[in-house]
Protein backbone atom coordinates (compact mmCIF):
# COMPACT_ATOMS: atom_id res chain seq x y z
CA UNK A 1 0.00 0.00 0.00
CA UNK A 2 1.06 3.42 -0.74
CA UNK A 3 1.66 5.65 2.36
CA UNK A 4 -0.01 8.97 2.71
CA UNK A 5 2.20 11.92 1.96
CA UNK A 6 2.64 14.70 4.51
CA UNK A 7 0.68 17.78 3.63
CA UNK A 8 2.69 20.62 2.21
CA UNK A 9 2.42 23.80 4.36
CA UNK A 10 0.73 26.57 2.55
CA UNK A 11 2.14 30.05 2.31
CA UNK A 12 -0.69 31.38 4.43
CA UNK A 13 0.40 29.28 7.41
CA UNK A 14 3.95 30.69 7.46
CA UNK A 15 4.78 32.87 10.49
CA UNK A 16 4.64 36.56 9.71
CA UNK A 17 5.38 39.56 11.97
CA UNK A 18 2.25 40.88 13.60
CA UNK A 19 1.21 44.28 12.51
CA UNK A 20 0.57 45.15 16.19
CA UNK A 21 4.31 44.92 16.96
CA UNK A 22 4.86 48.22 15.25
CA UNK A 23 2.75 49.90 17.96
CA UNK A 24 4.94 48.68 20.88
CA UNK A 25 6.38 51.69 22.83
CA UNK A 26 10.11 51.94 23.40
CA UNK A 27 10.77 52.01 27.19
CA UNK A 28 12.28 55.23 28.53
CA UNK A 29 15.98 55.10 29.21
CA UNK A 30 17.33 55.99 32.67
CA UNK A 31 18.67 59.25 31.28
CA UNK A 32 15.19 60.18 30.03
CA UNK A 33 13.69 59.44 33.45
CA UNK A 34 16.36 61.47 35.24
CA UNK A 35 15.67 64.44 33.03
CA UNK A 36 12.03 64.42 34.12
CA UNK A 37 12.86 64.51 37.88
CA UNK A 38 11.99 67.95 39.29
CA UNK A 39 14.75 69.92 41.02
CA UNK A 40 14.07 70.21 44.79
CA UNK A 41 13.44 73.73 46.05
CA UNK A 42 15.41 74.83 49.13
CA UNK A 43 13.31 75.61 52.17
CA UNK A 44 13.26 79.27 53.22
CA UNK A 45 15.58 80.27 56.04
CA UNK A 46 16.41 83.31 58.16
CA UNK A 47 19.80 85.02 58.38
CA UNK A 48 20.79 86.47 61.77
CA UNK A 49 23.13 89.46 61.56
CA UNK A 50 25.34 89.93 64.65
CA UNK A 51 27.34 92.88 63.34
CA UNK A 52 31.01 93.70 63.93
CA UNK A 53 30.62 93.76 67.72
CA UNK A 54 28.44 90.67 68.12
CA UNK A 55 29.13 87.04 68.85
CA UNK A 56 27.21 83.80 69.39
CA UNK A 57 28.70 82.21 72.51
CA UNK A 58 26.62 79.11 73.28
CA UNK A 59 23.75 77.02 71.94
CA UNK A 60 21.45 74.25 73.14
CA UNK A 61 18.41 72.27 72.04
CA UNK A 62 15.31 71.96 74.19
CA UNK A 63 11.60 71.18 74.26
CA UNK A 64 10.57 73.83 71.70
CA UNK A 65 13.67 73.96 69.51
CA UNK A 66 17.18 75.42 69.42
CA UNK A 67 18.43 78.48 71.30
CA UNK A 68 21.57 80.52 70.60
CA UNK A 69 22.82 83.09 73.12
CA UNK A 70 25.50 85.75 72.95
CA UNK A 71 25.48 89.47 72.35
CA UNK A 72 25.36 92.12 69.66
CA UNK A 73 25.71 95.90 69.55
CA UNK A 74 22.63 96.29 71.79
CA UNK A 75 23.96 93.98 74.53
CA UNK A 76 22.86 90.50 75.57
CA UNK A 77 20.91 88.65 72.88
CA UNK A 78 19.18 85.32 72.33
CA UNK A 79 17.55 83.71 69.31
CA UNK A 80 15.12 80.79 69.07
CA UNK A 81 14.35 78.42 66.19
CA UNK A 82 11.81 75.58 66.07
CA UNK A 83 13.54 73.93 63.09
CA UNK A 84 17.11 75.26 62.86
CA UNK A 85 16.24 77.31 59.75
CA UNK A 86 13.92 80.07 60.85
CA UNK A 87 15.16 82.20 63.75
CA UNK A 88 13.49 84.86 65.84
CA UNK A 89 15.04 87.18 68.38
CA UNK A 90 13.93 86.34 71.91
CA UNK A 91 12.51 88.75 74.47
CA UNK A 92 14.90 89.39 77.40
CA UNK A 93 14.12 90.52 80.97
CA UNK A 94 13.45 94.21 81.58
CA UNK A 95 16.55 94.39 83.78
CA UNK A 96 18.93 93.49 80.96
CA UNK A 97 21.57 96.19 80.45
CA UNK A 98 23.74 96.98 77.40
CA UNK A 99 26.89 95.68 79.12
CA UNK A 100 25.43 92.20 79.78
CA UNK A 101 26.58 89.13 77.89
CA UNK A 102 24.87 85.74 77.84
CA UNK A 103 27.72 83.30 78.37
CA UNK A 104 26.08 79.86 78.72
CA UNK A 105 22.76 78.13 78.08
CA UNK A 106 21.31 74.70 78.91
CA UNK A 107 17.96 73.00 78.40
CA UNK A 108 15.90 70.03 79.53
CA UNK A 109 12.23 69.11 79.74
CA UNK A 110 12.05 71.75 82.49
CA UNK A 111 12.82 74.56 80.03
CA UNK A 112 15.83 76.72 79.24
CA UNK A 113 18.37 78.38 81.58
CA UNK A 114 21.04 80.94 80.67
CA UNK A 115 23.75 82.78 82.58
CA UNK A 116 24.14 86.52 82.06
CA UNK A 117 27.40 88.21 83.06
CA UNK A 118 28.22 91.89 83.53
CA UNK A 119 30.96 92.78 81.04
CA UNK A 120 31.82 96.47 81.29
CA UNK A 121 35.55 95.88 80.82
CA UNK A 122 36.01 92.31 82.01
CA UNK A 123 33.12 89.97 82.72
CA UNK A 124 32.17 89.46 86.38
CA UNK A 125 29.20 88.45 88.49
CA UNK A 126 26.14 87.01 86.85
CA UNK A 127 22.42 86.32 86.87
CA UNK A 128 20.36 83.23 86.18
CA UNK A 129 17.66 83.65 83.50
CA UNK A 130 14.86 81.21 82.75
CA UNK A 131 12.57 80.58 79.78
CA UNK A 132 9.86 77.96 79.37
CA UNK A 133 9.81 78.25 75.57
CA UNK A 134 13.17 79.79 74.59
CA UNK A 135 11.44 82.95 73.38
CA UNK A 136 10.48 84.85 76.54
CA UNK A 137 13.13 85.12 79.26
CA UNK A 138 12.73 86.18 82.89
CA UNK A 139 15.20 87.09 85.62
CA UNK A 140 15.11 84.52 88.44
CA UNK A 141 16.42 87.08 90.98
CA UNK A 142 19.39 84.78 91.58
CA UNK A 143 22.73 86.52 91.14
CA UNK A 144 26.32 86.45 92.30
CA UNK A 145 28.62 89.43 92.77
CA UNK A 146 31.98 87.67 93.12
CA UNK A 147 33.66 85.78 90.32
CA UNK A 148 31.74 84.91 87.19
CA UNK A 149 29.07 82.35 86.33
CA UNK A 150 31.24 80.39 83.95
CA UNK A 151 29.68 76.93 83.70
CA UNK A 152 26.14 75.59 83.34
CA UNK A 153 24.64 72.14 82.71
CA UNK A 154 21.26 70.38 82.79
CA UNK A 155 21.17 67.23 84.89
CA UNK A 156 21.57 66.09 88.48
CA UNK A 157 18.92 67.87 90.54
CA UNK A 158 17.70 69.76 87.44
CA UNK A 159 20.30 72.41 86.60
CA UNK A 160 23.73 73.18 88.08
CA UNK A 161 25.89 76.26 87.56
CA UNK A 162 29.38 76.99 88.87
CA UNK A 163 30.85 80.43 89.49
CA UNK A 164 34.62 80.82 89.66
CA UNK A 165 37.04 83.64 90.36
CA UNK A 166 39.42 83.57 87.37
CA UNK A 167 42.20 85.17 89.45
CA UNK A 168 41.90 82.89 92.48
CA UNK A 169 40.36 79.60 91.32
CA UNK A 170 42.42 76.62 92.38
CA UNK A 171 44.43 78.55 94.94
CA UNK A 172 44.78 77.30 98.53
CA UNK A 173 41.62 77.82 100.56
CA UNK A 174 39.46 78.87 97.57
CA UNK A 175 36.20 77.04 96.81
CA UNK A 176 33.99 77.76 93.79
CA UNK A 177 30.34 78.66 94.26
CA UNK A 178 27.77 76.10 93.10
CA UNK A 179 24.16 77.00 92.28
CA UNK A 180 21.60 74.19 91.98
CA UNK A 181 17.96 74.26 90.92
CA UNK A 182 15.22 71.66 90.62
CA UNK A 183 13.17 73.74 88.16
CA UNK A 184 15.50 76.35 86.65
CA UNK A 185 13.74 79.16 88.50
CA UNK A 186 14.54 78.74 92.20
CA UNK A 187 18.22 78.37 93.02
CA UNK A 188 20.27 77.43 96.08
CA UNK A 189 23.87 78.56 96.48
CA UNK A 190 26.64 76.65 98.26
CA UNK A 191 30.42 76.25 98.44
CA UNK A 192 30.81 72.46 98.79
CA UNK A 193 33.84 71.34 100.79
CA UNK A 194 34.35 68.60 98.18
CA UNK A 195 35.34 71.31 95.67
CA UNK A 196 37.93 72.99 97.88
CA UNK A 197 40.75 74.40 95.73
CA UNK A 198 39.08 73.17 92.55
CA UNK A 199 39.51 75.13 89.34
CA UNK A 200 36.64 73.93 87.15
CA UNK A 201 37.31 74.21 83.41
CA UNK A 202 34.18 72.52 82.03
CA UNK A 203 30.82 71.20 83.19
CA UNK A 204 28.56 68.64 81.55
CA UNK A 205 25.99 65.94 82.19
CA UNK A 206 26.08 62.16 82.02
CA UNK A 207 22.61 60.72 82.48
CA UNK A 208 21.36 61.95 85.85
CA UNK A 209 24.84 63.02 86.96
CA UNK A 210 26.75 66.27 86.62
CA UNK A 211 30.46 66.00 85.74
CA UNK A 212 33.02 68.77 86.32
CA UNK A 213 36.49 68.70 84.77
CA UNK A 214 39.45 70.76 85.95
CA UNK A 215 42.42 70.91 88.26
CA UNK A 216 42.92 71.21 92.00
CA UNK A 217 45.73 72.49 94.15
CA UNK A 218 47.81 69.83 95.89
CA UNK A 219 51.13 69.60 97.71
CA UNK A 220 52.65 68.15 94.55
CA UNK A 221 51.25 70.94 92.37
CA UNK A 222 48.19 71.09 90.12
CA UNK A 223 46.41 67.77 89.67
CA UNK A 224 44.02 67.14 86.78
CA UNK A 225 40.81 65.40 87.70
CA UNK A 226 37.05 65.29 87.69
CA UNK A 227 34.16 65.63 90.12
CA UNK A 228 30.78 63.93 89.88
CA UNK A 229 27.54 64.85 91.67
CA UNK A 230 23.89 63.83 91.63
CA UNK A 231 22.58 66.77 93.65
CA UNK A 232 25.08 69.62 93.27
CA UNK A 233 25.95 69.50 96.98
CA UNK A 234 28.04 66.36 97.44
CA UNK A 235 30.82 65.73 94.92
CA UNK A 236 33.07 62.70 94.41
CA UNK A 237 36.60 63.52 93.24
CA UNK A 238 38.66 61.43 90.84
CA UNK A 239 42.27 62.56 90.42
CA UNK A 240 44.27 61.79 87.31
CA UNK A 241 47.59 61.12 89.03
Amino acid sequence: PTGESSPTPSASSSARPSSSASATETPATPSDQAAATPTPVAAPSTTVILGDSGSALATTSGPTGAVVVGYDSAGAAAWHSPDGRNWQRASLPDGATPDMRLTAVAASDLGYVATAANCTNECFGGQMWYSADGMTWTDTSTAITGGILAHLAAGGPGFVAIAIDPLAAGNPGVTPTVLASADGQTWESDQPADLLEANVHALGSMGDLIVALGTRNAETGQLEGSWITADGRTWDRYDNE
